[in-house]
């Protein structure tokens, strides 16, 4: 996109939208948000990854708010914040810097070199903005969270085009289109193909109908895995708060569901969960899920209830361990949605793995019950 067209957006955006009044619960360990409770009333905006080659975290992430107070979000209610840093040593000072909010953090390349990327969710003003490529508009009501997808292709950009394709279809299967998809995010090898990326979304979206994008570098025989979030159809009056959903012509997982559904209930977004302490792969898994459950008691949400998993592994143990651990705490007919990437740094210093969640409050008594 040119700058040019950029600045006409944001002229055209700065004629409008008030910001909601404060609506967020958040829940704090010590220092830092853990999670972040969205009443279902509430409508979402997300970001695009902004970028800056300046590994001052301050700085870039008073430009994210800008951007957000400038597409009618309320930059005081920031649901969740996701940080790309290029090395550890910028990640844990994004992580000393960003308390307030719920944060994840991963360590990888970036597109054109850059040091970091910060992309975030807040939430959204009253009147609902239109969708462009640096932020889009979540309403409120039922959304989809759809599971990474990956498809094989001689280059990456013929894989990314060939994968956005397919999850194309995923969402036509249940109802929603391109024009519902809220950010798209991209698990690259090599990261030098992201430009290549964008220009296939720009095929079919149109260069100034591109979703919010989200670069992150793993390493994968697979050039690319691309997750979406999207708004859904109306759900029936008698639809389940969440559903897991297997589009047709796929095999369900009892590690991760392909699909899950929101259609009701207010949203839970955690930050990223390392273990207490460094370990083994399967140690620092067993520490995460003691964590995740006690967040998710406090935000009045169970383990029944998730609705999407980010993996960020940062060695095979910890990628093995994760699949053979997972089962036993999630219910097998309802696992998150979720998707796992190799990455060359979890995000934290000693450590192998981190996990974000969304999830859902659970109406009446919870039922966190499940046990390793």
């Amino acid at each position: 996109m040119s700058m040019q067209h950029y600045a006409i957006v944001l002229l055209l955006w700065g004629q409008s939208v008030l910001a909601a009044d404060p609506v967020v619960r958040y829940v704090k360990h010590g220092d830092h948000t853990v999670a972040a409770v969205v009443p279902a009333a509430a409508g979402l905006l997300h970001t695009r990854q902004m970028l800056s080659t300046d590994s001052d975290a301050g700085i870039l992430f008073r430009q994210v708010e800008q951007l957000v107070g400038t597409f009618g979000g309320d930059p005081r209610q920031l649901v969740k914040v996701n940080v790309v840093a290029s090395t550890p040593e910028i990640a844990d000072a994004a992580r000393a810097a960003l308390t307030h909010a719920p944060a994840s953090f991963v360590v990888g390349a970036l597109p054109h070199g850059e040091k970091i990327g910060i992309d975030v969710i807040a939430v959204a003003g009253e009147k609902p903005p239109l969708r462009f490529l640096s932020a889009a508009y979540l309403p409120k009501g039922p959304r989809l969270y759809v599971s990474g997808q990956a498809e094989k292709g001689v280059t990456p950009a013929d894989a990314a085009a060939k994968t956005i394709g397919s999850l194309l279809k995923t969402l036509g299967s249940f109802g929603a289109t391109k024009d519902d998809i809220v950010q798209a995010k991209c698990f690259l090898t090599p990261m030098a193909a992201a430009s290549d990326v964008v220009a296939e979304f720009e095929k079919v979206f149109g260069e100034l109908r591109v979703p919010p994008l989200v670069f992150v570098e793993w390493t994968s025989d697979l050039p690319i895995e691309i997750e979406l979030i999207a708004a859904a159809p109306p759900a029936a009056a008698d639809a389940p708060a969440v559903e897991y959903l297997t589009p047709p012509g796929m095999k369900p997982s009892p590690l991760f569901a392909r699909v899950v559904r929101i259609n009701r209930g207010d949203i839970v977004y955690t930050s990223g969960l390392y273990s207490k302490e460094p370990g083994s792969g399967e140690q620092q898994i067993l520490s995460i899920f003691e964590q995740l459950q006690d967040v998710l008691k406090r935000t009045g949400s169970d383990l029944r209830h998730l609705a999407k998993a980010t993996y960020y592994v940062g060695d095979a143990d910890a990628s093995k361990q994760l699949n053979e651990i997972r089962p036993r705490f999630y219910d097998p007919a309802r696992p998150p949605a979720a998707s796992k990437a190799m990455v060359a740094g979890a995000g934290m210093k000693d450590r192998s793995i981190g996990i974000d969640i969304i999830g859902v409050v659970v109406p009446g008594p919870s039922t966190n019950t499940i046990k390793p």
